[in-house]
C-alpha cells in the first residue's frame, strides 16, 4: 500500500532494527554551517529590500551545491528541499 517492502516491515517488527539508531532519508546536501551562511545572506537581501521566490532560493541552492560538486547537474533544489 505505502510502498514498503515487507521484509523492512518485519525486521522492525521483530526488533531488528534498533530504532533509536535509525534514520530517515539521507544525509544533508548541505552542512548545518553552509545552511547558515545561506540564510544569512537570503536575510541580507531581505533586509536590502531584495526578497527571493521559492524559485530563485532554489535556483541559488542548487547553483551552490553544484559548485561543491555535491550535485552531478546544476539544477534547482527540489521543492523538498525548501519543505
Amino acid at each position: 500500500m505505502f510502498g514498503v517492502l515487507r521484509t523492512t516491515l518485519r525486521d522492525r517488527v521483530s526488533g531488528h532494527v534498533n530504532h533509536d539508531k535509525a534514520v530517515v532519508g539521507g544525509a544533508p546536501i548541505l552542512s548545518l554551517d553552509e545552511e547558515r551562511v545561506l540564510v544569512d545572506y537570503v536575510e541580507t537581501l531581505a533586509q536590502l529590500g531584495y526578497g527571493l521566490t521559492n524559485e530563485r532560493l532554489k535556483t541559488l541552492a542548487g547553483d551552490l551545491v553544484f559548485s561543491f560538486g555535491r550535485k552531478k547537474n546544476n539544477k534547482p533544489m527540489s521543492n523538498n528541499w525548501l519543505y
